[in-house]
């Protein structure tokens, strides 16, 4: 009985006393009603004939006027037990409901709310909905996705019992908020295809999100999305889980000149720290953990202006080679979303990186003096130097070098420029010098290639660059650029003193292509240094030379910075810094005359215990992990990157050897930092106003309890007891005894009778007055 109850009022445990006080008119009634001591004498006969000719009209009237408060109690008694009537109650038989419950667990709804999240609030909310469903568990049923598997509902069409209940109880506690961002447009229309199929059914969407204002306001799909799905019948709910906007602050950028890490020689890292907060905060401070081991020191950025970013730079020298790690965590400051505060990075690190140079001159007299730029002793600079003729580039693999550098070459052979453009469109990075020995037919004919080879420009004639005959100024002139970083303001004033004299021009009408710079010109305004790009790699071109026989700079201590940066900036195309956002899918190819087909996958967990194993060929994993994971086309493709940090995957060669490499994957910091929400206004705007489209508030329960339909019934049932109690009281009136002016109380139905009440007889009932209840 009481589950029947349940399923029909809010408050069904107030329906027992409520029908208690149903009776109490009742009992007035009887005890109105109860016989006095008979006393017969003659006037009374004369209305005890009046009386029967009226009885039956009489006796109709009490019961009405006993109906009505009845009716009046039992109106007070269901305005506090609250009925519930579906607004999609079927007139004819019971219609099956469908609730599909979409919750939103991308990476902002970890969110924090006091000692909880948004995450846990919206888990909170469905629970809510399917409780409320349980009351009439045979007519409603409920499918709940996540936007993490929009086509893998957690559960699909249950019927709302309590055995599901405490199944779906179960389920919600093992289920965690990710790291990740979503499209929450195909989750949307991932439920809107589960209740299209539902034809017949009485169908419901509830939308359980923090519903941020990028996603309303920079993008129109969402809200069309969700405007399809009220515009074809389906009642839609948006149920807030975050009632305003926290404060937020983020690492999103750990980086540095990871390809010229070597042991021994300082690192310079960058790490920047944004602002999504709507106001000032200061003394920002940043730990950092270098293979599990915090520095000695924190940076600290004394004020981050709202919505403004700060950058910091730091060293660190690693003592041995090989893989290290390094963190970077925002502590201290008000912040409601912790995993984007710590941003990973994985550095490899070399002994020493290889430089090949390739002097073109027969003593090499160039190439000397770069090798004393690059390498003045061992272990100083991390660069191991390999200075060598041009047939060396036809007889030798060129993959072992970081850059390779080419100084006044005059031609080279068909083979050796094959290779070289194999090399640089693979990620190498080159760079030009000029010299005496320089043939201009061969690099415009092969190597500049009509704007198709390794080198920029077609040169046409050497030319001197004449003497500055006013006030003496540089005989260089930087655009902005990273390679001059160095040269800027005050910073070096040795590149006063650096004169050049001569250098190759270019054709005056010659206009740069889109993969090609010009970052820096002589005093007479030619272009001296050209940057552009063949497929992966950097080459960066000086059209005056290297050694000293056009220019003194290789003896200017200017030389020694410019060559220093040319290196690091040409690596940084030579290998792409692993680094990723979480969610992105690793792939591992598999080359079946070079590999085993196996291969493992260290997760990032604590310690690093986690290794999944994965096998290629039939594309099967080789543990419990086999959804996610799926191999075709000679590659192993791996989904479940959900938690930050670094990834580590080795595959097993044929002779039993193995490869490591390491990706570093981060919390999606530019789509999930910002915490600004949707407003309500905002998004009914973009959903439009011709469908009805609910946004429900934090704590507003009502959607869910039933508190709209019960508010309608409400007001049904005041409107009941008005007309109850009016229509009451009139009868009451009407049926009671009223004094007249000449003291004469006429008897409803008779004739006048007097003054004085007649006692009444035995066999007379006493009349209901309207004050007997």
């Amino acid at each position: 009985m009481e589950a029947w109850l349940s399923q029909h009022f809010i408050n069904s445990s107030l329906i027992a006393g409520g029908a208690l006080l149903v009776g109490v008119p009742i009992i007035i009634h009887l005890i109105n009603r109860m016989r006095f001591r008979r006393v017969k004498f003659a006037a009374m006969e004369f209305l005890l004939n009046s009386q029967k000719k009226n009885r039956r009209r009489v006796l109709l009237e009490q019961l009405l006027l006993l109906l009505l408060r009845i009716c009046a109690v039992a109106a007070v008694v269901a305005l506090i037990a609250r009925p519930i009537l579906p607004k999609d109650l079927p007139l004819f038989g019971e219609q099956e409901i469908q609730h599909v419950v979409l919750i939103d667990d991308s990476g902002s709804m970890r969110d924090m709310l006091g000692e909880t999240t948004a995450f846990d609030a919206a888990k909170k909310i469905a629970k809510e909905i399917a409780s409320e469903g349980e009351r009439r568990p045979e007519i409603h049923k409920l499918t709940l996705i996540l936007a993490s598997q929009p086509s893998q509902p957690v559960f699909t069409l249950q019927n709302l019992d309590s055995e599901f209940l405490a199944e779906m109880q179960s389920r919600l506690e093992t289920i965690q908020c990710s790291h990740r961002r979503f499209n929450l447009v195909d989750a949307v229309k991932a439920a809107q295809e589960i209740l299209v199929e539902q034809k017949g059914s009485v169908l419901n969407f509830h939308f359980i999100s923090d519903f941020r204002d990028p996603e309303w306001t920079e993008d129109a799909a969402l809200a069309t999305t969700v405007h399809d799905m009220a515009a074809a019948g389906i009642s839609t709910n948006l149920a807030r889980t975050v009632p305003e906007r926290h404060a937020n602050l983020a690492v999103t950028e750990l980086t540095g000149q990871l390809q010229i890490a070597a042991a021994e020689i300082p690192l310079r890292l960058r790490v920047k720290v944004e602002s999504f907060s709507d106001r000032v905060v200061e003394n920002v401070r940043v730990a950092l953990t270098v293979d599990g081991t915090k520095l000695p020191r924190n940076l600290v950025i004394p004020k981050l202006e709202a919505g403004q970013t700060a950058t910091q730079e730091f060293d660190v020298t690693f003592l041995t080679a090989g893989p290290h790690d390094v963190s970077a965590r925002v502590i201290g400051a008000e912040d409601s979303l912790e995993e984007d505060n710590t941003r990973f990075l994985a550095v490899d690190v070399a002994a020493q990186h290889r430089v090949l140079v390739i002097d073109g001159h027969v003593n090499r007299s160039s190439a000397e003096y770069l090798e004393d730029a690059l390498e003045p002793a061992p272990g100083i600079t991390g660069f191991d130097v390999l200075s060598e003729d041009v047939e060396y580039l036809r007889r030798n693999p060129l993959n072992g070098f970081r850059n390779i550098v080419l100084l006044n070459v005059g031609q080279l052979p068909a083979d050796s420029v094959r290779f070289l453009e194999e090399y640089v469109a693979a990620g190498g990075g080159l760079a030009w010098f000029m010299g005496d020995q320089v043939r201009p037919a061969f690099y415009d004919d092969v190597l500049y290639n009509q704007g198709e080879g390794l080198f920029p420009v077609p040169i046409t004639f050497i030319k001197d660059l004449p003497e500055d005959l006013g006030e003496s100024t540089e005989d260089f002139r930087f655009e902005k650029h990273p390679l001059f970083t160095n040269f800027e303001g005050q910073d070096n004033p040795f590149l006063a003193d650096v004169r050049v004299n001569k250098y190759f021009a270019i054709d005056e009408e010659f206009e740069p292509g889109p993969n090609t710079r010009i970052i820096g010109r002589f005093r007479d305004g030619a272009p001296a240094f050209i940057e552009h790009r063949f497929g992966r790699g950097r080459i960066i071109t000086f059209l005056s030379s290297g050694g000293p026989d056009w220019t003194n700079w290789p003896r200017n201590p200017s030389y020694v910075i410019f060559q220093l940066e040319l290196q690091k900036y040409l690596a940084e195309s030579a290998a792409a810094e692993a680094n990723y956002i979480t969610g992105e899918p690793i792939t591992i190819p598999i080359d079946p005359t070079l590999h085993t087909g196996e291969a493992e996958i260290r997760l990032p967990s604590a310690g690093g215990a986690d290794v999944i194993r994965l096998r290629g060929g039939e594309a099967r994993a080789a543990d419990d992990q086999a959804e996610n994971t799926t191999a075709q086309n000679g590659t192993i493709t791996y989904t479940d990157t959900d938690l930050p940090g670094i990834y580590e995957i080795t595959r097993t060669h044929r002779d039993q050897t193995t490869d490591v490499r390491r990706k570093t994957y981060n919390f999606p910091t530019s789509e999930e930092s910002p915490l600004a929400l949707a407003e309500t206004d905002v998004m009914k705007s973009r959903i439009g106003n011709d469908v009805e489209v609910h946004v429900h508030d934090v704590g507003a329960s009502g959607w869910i309890d039933g508190e709209e339909a019960g508010q309608e019934m409400r007001n049904w049932l005041l409107r009941i007891l008005v007309f109850v109690l009016l229509a009451e009281q009139l009868l009451a009136k009407r049926l009671s005894f009223h004094s007249t002016q000449s003291g004469v109380a006429p008897l409803r139905g008779n004739r006048p009778t007097p003054t004085s009440r007649p006692q009444r007889t035995a066999a007379e009932p006493a009349p209901t007055t309207g004050a007997s209840a």
